[in-house]
């Protein structure tokens, strides 16, 4: 916990200092108010933000891309931003910054403290990545975390031969829109699948089907921000191919095949191209075409 004293100036904890080539960083920590609201990060080659936690905006930035805020339990939240290329994070300060702060760089900032207002400050992790990850214990050295694997991912006598459902409750790491992120229904090859990928565009999601190496079946959408989880669905079966998000329908195809012979579920695209980066709370597959509602 680190609490305001009762001084005029600065109020603030200054972490280890890091080193390090040029690269693409992100910030992340956990925090949880009381009796504080607004926080700041300054590097030390003077650049900075600030936000306020409690009703998530990002105050003022010299420094990087906003605050990408989590909602978490009782209270906490996991911060994170990411720092542009050209920037050496040398090492930084976290800042306690009051209500009336409005912009600015915090370490030229001042107020009194009134001697128990504060945060709650855990987990504080810089990685060499555009994204954020989840917290990797460490000691003393670097960590690299282990690749995450899916199993027992369903077989023939899984998946219907003529119609279905996939719904995924998903949201991805980064809007790096070159970077393909698919979830894949297939059958071994590309001649038959259901996908649901991020891709093509900035903050676009989109979905295709395809049936016996015929022509593929494309629709797409928008949203606000590819980093907060949406609720996607896709239905398929004879002539109705259907695509939904957060329970609105987003585009119908009334003319194709469905496809055939599927087998596998993938956190990829057919051979192991383009992995999914990304979080994921469901992922549900129905063996029937589903009613709207």
């Amino acid at each position: 916990k680190l609490v305001e004293n009762t001084s005029n100036g600065q109020h603030q904890i200054t972490p280890s200092t890091l080193n390090g080539a040029n690269a693409v960083r992100t910030i992340s920590f956990f925090v949880k108010t009381d009796g504080v609201s607004k926080i700041g990060f300054r590097n030390n080659d003077g650049k900075y933000i600030t936000y306020d936690i409690v009703n998530n905006i990002t105050l003022d930035k010299t420094l990087g891309n906003d605050f990408v805020s989590s909602d978490l339990n009782n209270g906490w939240k996991k911060l994170s931003f990411v720092l542009d290329s050209t920037t050496v994070i040398t090492g930084g300060r976290i800042f306690l910054l009051n209500d009336a702060y409005t912009t600015g760089n915090p370490i030229t900032y001042s107020y009194t403290g009134d001697g128990a207002s504060g945060i709650y400050l855990w987990g504080v992790q810089v990685e060499q990545l555009s994204y954020p990850t989840s917290y990797i214990a460490t000691s003393g050295s670097a960590v690299t975390r282990a690749v995450e694997t899916c199993s027992n991912s369903g077989n023939s006598e899984v998946f219907s031969d003529s119609q279905g459902v996939l719904f995924a409750n998903i949201a991805a790491l980064a809007d790096d829109f070159a970077n393909y992120k698919f979830i894949s229904l297939y059958d071994g090859t590309y001649n038959n699948f259901c996908d649901i990928y991020y891709g093509d565009a900035s903050n676009r999601i989109s979905v295709r089907f395809r049936s016996g190496a015929g022509s593929i079946i494309n629709m797409f959408s928008a949203l606000v921000d590819i980093r907060v989880f949406s609720k996607i669905a896709i239905s398929w079966k004879l002539n109705e191919f259907k695509f939904f998000i957060n329970g609105l329908r987003r585009g119908i195809n009334t003319s194709g095949s469905a496809p055939t012979g599927l087998n596998k579920l993938d956190f990829n695209q057919v051979s192991n191209a383009n992995p999914f980066y990304g979080k994921t709370r469901e992922l549900q597959y129905f063996d029937s075409a589903l009613t709207d509602a």
